[in-house]
C-alpha cells in the first residue's frame, strides 16, 4: 500500500473473489453474520489508512491542479476533463482487444470538455453497457462476470486515486 495505490483495491477484490466462487450460498448469506465483519472490517481499516495518508501528503493540493496539456488547443487538464478523456481511451483499447486493426504506438486523443460530446457521451454508454451487463452475468456466468468487473475495479483504483 506505500509503493503503489492500486493495493488499495485489494480487499474490495477478496470480497469480489469471495462472492463470485463461493457456489454453496449466496450474496446474501455471504454478507450476512460472521462473514460480514471479516470481510468488511479490512475493506475498512485500509479505506481508512490510504484516506489519512492521502489528506497527510503534502503535495495532495497540487495534485488536484490542471496540468497544462501538451497538445494543441487542448484545455488545461482538469481532473474532470481527465475522467471525460479516459473514456473515450478505455473503449479505444478494449476495441483493440477485439479487433487489433489501425493500431498506432501513441494514440492521441483530443480532451473531452463536456460530458455531452458525443464520443464521450457514447463511450461512457458502452462501458456502463460492459459494467451493466457484468451484473446481469453474475449468476449465470461468474467467471465472466468476475473478470470484467475485475477490470473495472482495478481501473477505478488507477484512475481514481493516481490519474
Amino acid at each position: 500500500m506505500f509503493t503503489k495505490e492500486s493495493t488499495f483495491i485489494l480487499p474490495f477484490i477478496v470480497i469480489l473473489l469471495e462472492t463470485g466462487f463461493n457456489q454453496t450460498a449466496g450474496l446474501r448469506e455471504i454478507i450476512s453474520k460472521r462473514r460480514a465483519a471479516i470481510l468488511i472490517v479490512p475493506v475498512i481499516l485500509v479505506a481508512a489508512i490510504v484516506s489519512i495518508m492521502l489528506l497527510a501528503r503534502i503535495q495532495i493540493k497540487s495534485a488536484f491542479q490542471p496540468v497544462v496539456s501538451d497538445r494543441f488547443n487542448d484545455p488545461p487538464l482538469s481532473s474532470w476533463i481527465y475522467l471525460l478523456t479516459q473514456f473515450r481511451v478505455l473503449v479505444k483499447y478494449i476495441q483493440l482487444i477485439f479487433i487489433p486493426i489501425r493500431q498506432n504506438l501513441d494514440y492521441d486523443f483530443p480532451a473531452s470538455v463536456s460530458f455531452l460530446e458525443f464520443h464521450t457521451l457514447a463511450s461512457f454508454g458502452i462501458l456502463a453497457g460492459i459494467f451493466i451487463s457484468a451484473i446481469l452475468l453474475f449468476p449465470r456466468r461468474r467467471l465472466e462476470a468476475l473478470g470484467i468487473l475485475w477490470f473495472f475495479l482495478t481501473l477505478s483504483a488507477e484512475q481514481g486515486l493516481e490519474g
